[in-house]
């Protein structure tokens, strides 16, 4: 009996289905990656693509030899409209480009340019409804890998040491891409401008308590360039020793670029500060404006890591106490090349601080796009250990060439439309740059008139001119406090104070030329000397309630149409009489006339705190309301035609 049953028993086990079901827990997160986004790992396909493979047939070929499964894939998306096997097809294809990128770079090259043609194929086909656009993760996913794939094709393109005006003749699974660069309309940019392209995927930025790009179509790469000094305009106001710009590629095939199986594609190179968008043909033939992907907080955070001095906490220290060696450090710094067709923002640091004192406002102030499209960022470094008035002088000589570099016509609205912002003594050089000094400065030094005073040479007396005697800088139209010691801080009379102002060292040849002026018209000074001058006032110095030059700075009025807002610290206090930011007593931080006074429960170092990063942001769209309503952006402004 058991005889003759075990041959039914195996010819049942040999007919049934194999299978075993079963239900296990698993992670959501991970189920969903692994459902459609495990493509972008490089290292497995997802199982929405093995899906596909397994519907056609091709799971197990795929297994054995991918090329080939992906050919007959490639061939079927040929023959059928089905763009499901559309997007498997280039998932497959950002596989095998990161599998061969690090050995065979030009065969990943391929890839890429085969997943860009199968990308442009996907969306020609993708016609969306309502519903399914808003629950179809395809979309935004696909262009994630065109992305990434323009990214790794520019990289691998300067990896093989080829020149951008070399075209690119590759070859895969049968099929031809030709792919050239062009750069012959607005907003393109040259590729070979710049020594190396890095891919903002490829880095991740630490230290920015927050990070900025702006999703869409192209790769989002930062452009690196040496400061070739001389060569342009804008690079003497760069950092050293290199430059970082956004720049975003776009590989697209030309509306008739195919022939069989050849390709016909270009590479467009894009500075997305000046072109957010661009244009191009949709399905109905139609102008449409599409978004560029860029990342300008990377960007900006692999400068802070990698630039001169920028990644220094103590740079600001250093340079106040070494004022002497780091004078000739002073001027503008500019992160991006001038634009005429924005408002220049000017900020300046306070005591023992630099640029990147910045770093957070700026980066969250760049986030805002209106602020983006219309506003250019630059920054006053200066030793801070220099005397105030000194630092005024020097700062505004260089706004002045600024203007005559930029705009020598001095016709462009946009210079009479700029900001300033400063921060502690940042704000007192900046209220220099909003008053005319007429005598009421000189007069608080000196007795006599400026023909009367006693000099070794005329070259001296024009000096002393130039440093007490000043008028404000024209374009200017509005400013921004942020914890000003107005009328002083009690810093400068205590103990830390004037230790700090002995540690600091001065130019000679400044210090030589104030101490004979000194020498020479001692009876002619008009404050009480206690003892010896053997050294000039420092910046430390200067911010004693009873500081001649402090005295009067605060006494002269900004210039009439000038508008001026102050942001107060005031800590944890309930009140603000009484109140203090740590370094800065009310009420030495406002000034009167101001258009608004905002209060911040912050300390000194108040420029990370939101609360002033959103006031400034809402002083800096006040400006361009009460300014330019005029020039609201506009897609059709900003974008850049493509074919």
């Amino acid at each position: 009996m058991m005889l003759r049953i075990i041959p039914v028993f195996i010819l049942l086990l040999s007919t049934a289905a194999c299978s075993v079901y079963s239900v296990r827990q698993q992670d959501p997160a991970e189920a969903y990656l692994d459902r459609a986004h495990a493509g972008l790992t490089g290292k497995r396909a997802s199982e929405y693509t093995l899906q596909q493979l397994r519907l056609l047939n091709l799971d197990g070929l795929y297994r054995e030899n991918r090329n080939a499964a992906i050919k007959l894939l490639w061939d079927r998306v040929d023959s059928s409209d089905q763009r499901n096997y559309v997007a498997a097809l280039v998932e497959l294809l950002l596989i095998e480009g990161l599998r061969y990128q690090s050995e065979q770079p030009k065969l990943a090259m391929s890839y890429y340019a085969a997943l860009s043609v199968a990308g442009r194929e996907y969306f020609q086909r993708y016609q969306k409804g309502r519903y399914e656009s808003l629950v179809d993760p395809h979309p935004r996913l696909i262009v994630r890998m065109y992305n990434l794939a323009t990214a790794q094709l520019v990289t691998q393109w300067q990896r093989r040491k080829r020149p951008w005006s070399e075209e690119q003749n590759l070859e895969l699974l049968g099929r031809s891409f030709r792919i050239r660069v062009q750069h012959d309309k607005a907003h393109h940019i040259d590729p070979a401008y710049f020594d190396e392209f890095k891919s903002a995927y490829a880095l991740k930025v630490k230290g920015l308590v927050n990070n900025y790009g702006v999703p869409g179509l192209g790769a989002a790469l930062i452009g690196l360039r040496s400061n070739k000094e001389g060569e342009e305009g804008f690079l003497k106001y760069r950092p050293q020793p290199e430059f970082y710009t956004p720049v975003t590629a776009l590989l697209a095939m030309l509306p008739d670029g195919r022939s069989g199986s050849e390709y016909d594609m270009v590479m467009h190179f894009f500075d997305p500060l000046k072109s957010e968008n661009f244009i191009a043909k949709n399905s109905e033939g139609k102008d449409k404006s599409i978004p560029l992907e860029y990342d300008f907080s990377t960007t900006f955070g692999l400068f802070l890591a990698e630039g001169e001095y920028t990644n220094d906490p103590f740079v600001g220290f250093i340079r106040a106490f070494y004022s002497d060696q780091y004078d000739e450090h002073l001027g503008l710094v500019m992160f991006e090349p001038y634009d005429p067709g924005k408002i220049p923002v000017i900020m300046v640091h306070g005591l023992f601080s630099y640029p990147t004192t910045f770093v957070q406002m700026f980066n969250d102030l760049r986030g805002d796009k209106r602020i983006r499209q219309r506003y250019q960022f630059l920054f006053f470094a200066y030793p801070t250990g220099l005397p105030m008035p000194y630092s005024s002088m020097r700062f505004r000589k260089q706004l002045l060439e600024f203007r005559e570099e930029f705009d020598p016509d001095h016709t462009n609205p946009q210079f009479d439309r700029t900001v300033m912002v400063g921060h502690s003594m940042g704000g007192l050089l900046t209220k220099a740059m909003l008053t005319d000094s007429g005598m009421q400065v000189w007069d608080a030094f000196l007795t006599v008139t400026p023909e009367e005073m006693k000099v070794n040479n005329e070259e001296e007396r024009q000096s002393v001119k130039d440093l007490l005697i000043f008028e404000p800088v024209p374009y200017i139209s509005r400013a921004i406090f942020i914890a000003t010691p107005h009328r002083g801080s009690p810093i400068a009379d205590n103990f830390i104070g004037r230790l700090g102002s002995r540690l600091i060292s001065l130019p000679q040849s400044f210090s030589r030329g104030v101490l004979d002026v000194v020498t020479l018209n001692l009876d002619n000074l008009s404050f009480e000397q206690k003892g010896p001058i053997t050294k000039p006032a420092t910046s430390i110095d200067q911010l004693s309630k009873e500081n001649p030059f402090l005295k009067a700075l605060a006494d002269l009025p900004v210039r009439e149409g000038v508008p001026y807002h102050s942001i107060i610290g005031i800590r944890d206090a309930e009140e603000v009489e009484g109140s203090s930011d740590g370094i800065v007593v009310y009420p030495s931080s406002s000034i009167e006339g101001a258009d608004s006074v905002n209060y911040v429960h912050a300390g000194h170092s108040s420029l990370k705190h939101p609360d002033t990063i959103a006031e400034v942001k809402r002083i800096l769209l006040l400006h361009l309301d009460e300014t330019q309503a005029e020039l609201k952006p506009s897609d059709a402004e900003t974008a850049v035609a493509v074919q």
